[in-house]
């Protein structure tokens, strides 16, 4: 009677019908989640982020990515914990994709930092070179004059190709070159900055 039935002819031992039959009987008790389609409500689509486990409401996120090399802005962490929300994502999943976008920028950070430290024995390298024992106060010259003269926030400033305009050895030297300008008119003493 049962032999022709689609869900037992697929079964060629009783062991294997025996070991299906408690598999469906251990999910019966077990809590399931409906999954929902595209026609399915905001409200139903809720239901499921709900028993997936996403926090009742944003706040309760605990979103615990601490950095030493990035900060991490408060107001930028609780937009996302917002935006987390309204896209049903679970504590894991929210602070999983934060950690990994904090640990972009550390790399990132590193990277430049790494970067910043090569340009700058690049220039010295060439200067040093170029200058040869006028080199330190060749240096401090320039320095002396950018530092009085421009912003601090100028000279980080990074050129198209990484290099900050303050490391740039054509910037020292035109700096130099003014500083030395300077001192032969009396107007720079080239003793101190």
């Amino acid at each position: 009677e049962f032999r022709n039935d689609p869900n037992i002819e697929k079964f060629t031992e009783i062991d294997a019908l025996a070991k299906s039959y408690i598999n469906a009987t251990r999910m019966i008790g077990q809590d399931k989640v409906a999954v929902p389609n595209k026609n399915s409500t905001e409200d139903q689509w809720n239901e499921v982020y709900a028993k997936l486990g996403r926090p009742d409401t944003p706040d309760k996120y605990v979103l615990d990515v601490k950095s030493d090399v990035v900060n991490m802005d408060e107001g930028a962490i609780k937009n996302f914990a917002e935006h987390s929300h309204k896209l049903g994502l679970n504590n894991k999943q929210a602070e999983g994709i934060l950690d990994f976008y904090k640990n972009n920028m550390e790399g990132s950070m590193q990277q430049a930092k790494i970067d910043t430290e090569t340009a700058q024995a690049q220039s010295e390298q060439q200067l040093r070179s170029e200058w040869g024992r006028d080199f330190d106060s060749k240096v401090q010259q320039a320095g002396a004059i950018a530092k009085a003269n421009i912003n601090p926030e100028v000279l980080d400033m990074q050129l198209k190709d990484g290099t900050r305009i303050g490391d740039h050895p054509e910037i020292i030297k035109g700096f130099a070159k003014i500083a030395g300008m300077m001192s032969e008119d009396k107007m720079v003493a080239t003793e101190s900055e």
